[in-house]
């Protein structure tokens, strides 16, 4: 009995077969031995910007399976239920190729990637980076602040001049340094004060307000180190070359033209110096609406506060020595060597513009590379002040006695002058930024900013003088004709132009 169980479980098999030969025909298997999923098309796939690997995110076609190659286009592999027959085993015809039903290709897509050369699977790309990893822009959303900082060249409007500070000529002509004499010639102030390239910093924190990067507050800065420009004039112990500071003298009706001598060979030896200093900062709070366009666009809309100060001096000083045998007069009374007479004018003014600002960025961003453009327009009051003051010193062996008034500035025009005008300040510019890393950034920039009003020191001080309040002039004391110089407010138009070298750093 045991003998015929293991008869029939040997024979079991080739029963088998020999029934399921019969239900497929002896046409053969020609999918015998192939995997039991064969790709059968390749297509694009219009949501293939995105990873959707098994468990798919979107529907597939029946018995289709696909994946994402990196470059928008999935591969399709339908079920084989036939591959594991052998070719002797029949069966029924091979279903027709599934073509799967998807929406029209995305147009403008990648090409598709090569097959391998032994015909197998395609080869595939990595999988693509999450969404916003590729895009370019240089504050990606969850960003929380950006810095940045560096160094800014500048340069301003020249300093206008109201006229010559120091003169030389010829013992030869009628009024020797005088304006208008055959010989004269302008030493100083006759042309405007160009102060050259200041150099200085200029910082910007901003912090992002929420996650999306839509608001933020930012708060920036510049800082101008002060530069300075100056003249120089002296004669010998001989009083050889000619120096004097030419005026208009208002007291003889004729505004005719005088001068006070300096140096003059066989009467007088001295020196001339002027020097002046300019200085320029601000500071400015923003609110910022950013806006993201594409891949490459970023702008933003700002609302903000604006402060910018300016503040300038010019100082003029000089010393007087009568030769052996001369006098100098100081108030009045003439004095003889070794005794001499200094004197000195101080003019500083100071503008400060305070107001509301509006403006608009717009930004170009490629992977390695940012163009960025702008406009503000701050619109307030200038903030203007001029002081002004002058003192005379004799210098003999007893010590130093000063009185009240320079040359140029008097008793009448000396003192703290304020008042506030409309100010207008806009301000455009743009800059290149190149990315070193994901996160750090140089920036190369250029901004001109225009101020519509502004009172400086050359434009403060008046040659039209009545000499009776000079004390260094024979004429001190004489009441007749106008108190001039007065005190007058004439603005002029200021700008400058920036060039920016620095380093951003956004996180």
């Amino acid at each position: 009995m045991m003998r015929n169980a293991l008869l029939a479980l040997l024979t079991l098999p080739a029963v088998a077969s020999l029934a399921f030969a019969q239900y497929y025909p002896a046409a053969g298997n020609p999918y015998y031995g192939q995997i039991a999923a064969q790709p059968i098309q390749r297509m694009q796939y219009p949501y293939g910007a995105y990873n959707y690997a098994p468990p798919f995110r979107y529907p597939v076609p029946p018995n289709a399976y696909g994946y994402n190659n990196g470059y928008g286009v999935n591969y399709y592999y339908v079920q084989n239920p036939y591959a594991n027959y052998s070719p002797a085993q029949q069966g029924p015809a091979a279903p027709a190729p599934v073509t799967p039903a998807w929406p029209e290709p995305v147009q403008n897509a990648p090409p598709l990637p090569p097959a391998d050369d032994d015909g197998g699977d395609p080869e595939v790309d990595p999988a693509p980076m999450p969404r916003g990893a590729g895009i370019s822009f240089h504050r990606p959303t969850c960003e929380c602040f950006w810095l940045s900082a560096g160094y800014t060249a500048m340069l301003m409007r020249p300093m206008h001049m109201n006229g010559p500070l120091a003169t030389t000529g010829s013992v030869g002509d009628p009024v020797p340094g005088a304006l208008g004499q055959p010989n004269t010639r302008a030493l100083f102030g006759d042309k405007s004060i160009d102060f050259g390239l200041f150099s200085g910093i200029r910082a910007e924190l901003g912090v992002f307000l929420d996650r999306e990067n839509r608001f933020s507050l930012d708060v920036a800065g510049f800082y101008m180190f002060a530069n300075n420009q100056g003249f120089f004039a002296g004669s010998d112990q001989n009083g050889n070359t000619l120096l004097s500071r030419p005026y208009f003298n208002v007291a003889d009706g004729f505004f005719n033209q005088y001068r006070l001598a300096n140096s003059q060979a066989g009467l007088l030896t001295g020196t001339i110096a002027a020097d002046f200093k300019s200085q320029i900062s601000g500071l400015e709070f923003n609110s910022r609406l950013h806006s993201y366009i594409q891949d490459r666009y970023h702008g933003d809309l700002l609302a903000g506060f604006r402060y910018v100060r300016l503040s300038e001096s010019m100082v003029v000083r000089e010393q007087i020595s009568p030769l052996p045998g001369t006098t100098i007069p100081f108030a009045g009374t003439a004095f003889n060597n070794p005794d001499f007479v200094t004197n000195q004018d101080n003019f500083r003014t100071v503008n400060q513009f305070v107001g509301p600002q509006f403006g608009a960025r717009i930004s170009w961003e490629e992977r390695w590379f940012t163009l960025n453009g702008f406009v503000k327009v701050g619109v307030g009051a200038t903030l203007e002040r001029t002081d002004i003051n002058g003192s005379t010193s004799l210098v003999s062996g007893n010590g130093a006695v000063t009185a009240n008034g320079g040359v140029l500035a008097l008793p009448s025009n000396s003192g703290g002058f304020n008042r506030a005008v409309f100010g207008v300040l806009p301000e455009f510019g743009f800059d290149l930024g190149v990315n070193v890393t994901q996160n750090v950034r140089v920036k190369f920039g250029y901004s001109l900013l225009y101020w519509n009003h502004v009172v400086r020191p050359g434009s403060q001080y008046d040659t039209a003088l009545n000499p009776g309040q000079i004390n260094s002039s024979f004429f001190y004391n004489n009441t007749t004709g106008p108190a001039s110089p007065a005190h007058r407010f004439n603005e002029e138009v200021f700008w400058i132009n920036s060039f920016n070298l620095g380093m951003e750093i956004h996180y």
